[in-house]
């Protein structure tokens, strides 16, 4: 029987694979490469879905799923900074977002308290797979000097105005997940055990 932690964990094995045909910079690999990572991202949403519609909502899937969401979007990312695509201080300031949320989620967990992904991350979520999949296809031109008109350029252009989109809605959905849940790094007020 196929469940939504199953559709999860197919996600994450995709990734090494993604990354085999991301780091050359041939047309051919490019193109199989965002093949795979849509393949990789339409598994975000099947799970999701298959979760809800046969009541398999686990709390297992509400840890797993965003976790593989972060391991997709950053193993796409890192590629693509090496290749000259993404600002190393963007792709810092994305994946440092989500070793913070990641922190939070630990923090609430051993809480007994699971955050499920917010509105504003799904999002961002989509925002980031539409910035990738053109960044993917883009190919490595370390000056990033196309003209407008030419296709490669386009698919930067967009590839970049998706990722500041992306990047916004990262750093305002943190601020959103650390604001609801704040009350997880105020100190305790209980009284000191006695000696």
């Amino acid at each position: 029987m196929i469940t939504a932690n199953n559709i999860t964990l197919v996600r994450i094995i995709l990734i090494p694979l993604l990354l085999v045909f991301m780091v050359p910079d041939h047309v051919v690999d490019r193109w199989i490469a965002l093949s795979i990572f849509l393949l990789a991202s339409a598994t975000d949403w099947l799970d999701g879905y298959i979760a809800r519609s046969r009541g398999q909502v686990t709390n297992l899937g509400k840890l797993l799923d965003p976790v593989a969401d972060k391991l997709l979007v950053t193993a796409a990312l890192l590629p693509l900074v090496r290749k000259d695509l993404v600002p190393d201080f963007m792709a810092a300031l994305l994946i440092g977002r989500e070793f913070l949320v990641s922190g939070l989620r630990s923090v609430a967990s051993a809480e007994g308290v699971v955050i499920p992904a917010g509105q504003v991350g799904k999002w961002k979520m989509g925002m980031s797979i539409t910035a990738i999949s053109f960044l993917i296809v883009t190919p490595r031109n370390p000056a990033n000097t196309w003209p407008a008109w030419v296709p490669d350029g386009t698919y930067f252009l967009l590839g970049t105005i998706f990722l500041w989109v992306t990047l916004a809605l990262s750093l305002g959905s943190a601020a959103l997940y650390f604001w609801e849940y704040q009350h997880f790094f105020r100190p305790s007020k209980e009284p000191p055990a006695a000696p």
